[in-house]
């Protein structure tokens, strides 16, 4: 019996074989067959899980979770707005001080670089920015 034979370079050729070995190749093709066929479906299960766990998690919160996480944001706004009129409030080298720091990412090192001072004049003064700023914080600003 002829059966068809792929050779590694992908060309295909003709190759006699008995019944028995001609049978045993059909159905490991089908079998093979099958095996592709399964993996994609299951692939194809997992991916509508994941994409379904996905919607879920994005639809789970209740009214409750989300009038609470408005509200939080709201807060945070007013915080955010407190803080800015907090920071209007400090003198302009403390504003700078803060803007360095906490907006661009310098360090004290680099401030005192900056100032030339030691890097403990400018710690000092970073705590005496923070103290004002709680102090406009926690009064209300007028």
């Amino acid at each position: 019996m002829l059966v068809n034979y792929k050779l590694a370079d992908g060309k295909v050729i003709q190759v006699e074989v008995n019944e028995e070995v001609a049978k045993f190749l059909q159905e490991d093709k089908q079998n093979h067959w099958k095996q592709n066929k399964q993996e994609k479906r299951n692939l194809s299960i997992e991916a509508i899980e994941e994409q379904g766990d996905q919607l879920i998690d994005e639809t789970a919160q209740s009214p409750e979770e989300i009038l609470l996480a408005e509200e939080q944001e709201l807060e945070d706004a007013i915080m955010n707005g407190r803080l800015k009129e907090a920071i209007a409030q400090l003198n302009p080298r403390q504003q700078e001080i803060v803007k360095l720091l906490y907006f661009e990412g310098k360090t004290p090192a680099d401030l005192g670089i900056k100032y030339d001072v030691p890097r403990d004049a400018i710690y000092k003064a970073i705590k005496r920015i923070l103290e004002n700023l709680k102090k406009f914080l926690i009064l209300p600003i007028q």
